[in-house]
């Protein structure tokens, strides 16, 4: 989720614990900063998109950090600012704050290392979208209005979570709804995803026994469209080798739904790596290829993010 929804959320957290706007009340400074604090990772992008994406909602988002930044930010305001409420009041409510921000962002199709180091793969629910504007909205008129009634926090708290169960619920609907339509061709798996910027729109992957099919459908009318069909590579010894290399690996744990296409070129094997979840301007937003020889050993490897014109060499 975007910075602003993150703050926000952690500004209702701070009003259900009887806290509304104030910047000296340690109170809801807490929650607000630990709300936001998770995304200090951004600092690894000075060391370029592949340090980044591959320790964006990494550790910083895992429990554990989430209690030491959450330790960090009670310790910095208990000393700073004067209050009567205990340090353990003010760390627990500190702590719900940085704990939103993971458990929102794993709403989304990025998802966290919320349990690491126990369980490493990023968990995902693919029910919000990068930035949900409706979260948004009535955040912010829930903290403005909160400050006149308090009982604006607990209306908050029970629409959001109607929104999500009602999100949760469109989702699952969508996925029967497709795995009906595509049964004829022998439906796998189907991902349901919520769009990046749409909140009525949404993104699927549906795998079926020959190919990949990539398409957006609609949560009220259930129209589709489809975007991309890709045909599946039969595995064979250069896949293997690329899906062990290090772009093999940074994918294997970057994205649970990739692609993987094998052609011949030249006297060399490329075995390309595409992420199915994000599909911008009639192209893939994530991919990757590995140049291999006839022994199947890497000659090179290549990864694109964001798109096809920034080329990373993975060493």
């Amino acid at each position: 989720m975007d910075t602003l929804t993150h703050a926000l959320i952690g500004a209702n957290i701070a009003g259900l614990a009887g806290h509304s706007i104030s910047m000296t009340d340690p109170v809801f400074l807490g929650p607000v900063l630990a709300s936001m604090a998770p995304d200090l990772d951004i600092v690894m992008q000075l060391k370029g998109d592949l340090a980044y994406i591959k320790s964006h909602r990494g550790i910083s988002h895992s429990l554990p950090s989430l209690l030491i930044l959450s330790g960090i930010i009670t310790v910095f305001l208990y000393s700073i600012l004067p209050t009567s409420v205990p340090v353990t009041t003010l760390f627990a409510v500190t702590a719900a704050g940085a704990l939103s921000h993971s458990l929102f962002d794993m709403l989304n199709s990025y998802g966290v290392k919320l349990l690491w180091p126990l369980y490493r793969p990023k968990v995902t629910c693919n029910i919000l979208s990068l930035v949900d504007w409706f979260i948004i909205a009535f955040s912010l008129v829930t903290v403005v209005s909160g400050a006149y009634h308090p009982n604006a926090y607990l209306c908050w708290a029970a629409v959001i979570t109607g929104y999500l169960l009602y999100r949760k619920w469109t989702a699952k609907r969508m996925g029967l709804f497709l795995a009906k339509r595509f049964r004829a061709d022998g439906v796998q798996k189907v991902v349901v995803m919520p769009a990046r910027f749409q909140i009525f729109c949404w993104d699927f992957v549906l795998e079926t026994r020959g190919q990949f099919v990539i398409g957006t459908i609609h949560s009220f009318s259930l129209g589709t469209k489809i975007l991309r069909q890709l045909k599946k590579t039969k595995d064979n010894l250069f896949i293997k080798a690329a899906l062990e290399s290090k772009l093999g690996k940074l994918f294997r744990e970057f994205t649970p739904h990739f692609y993987v296409m094998h052609k011949k070129k030249g006297c060399s094997h490329l075995v390309q790596f595409t992420d199915l979840r994000y599909y911008n301007r009639n192209d893939f937003m994530h991919t990757g290829t590995v140049f291999l020889d006839e022994q199947c050993c890497t000659i090179e490897q290549i990864f694109q993010p964001y798109n096809r014109n920034r080329r990373v060499i993975v060493g």
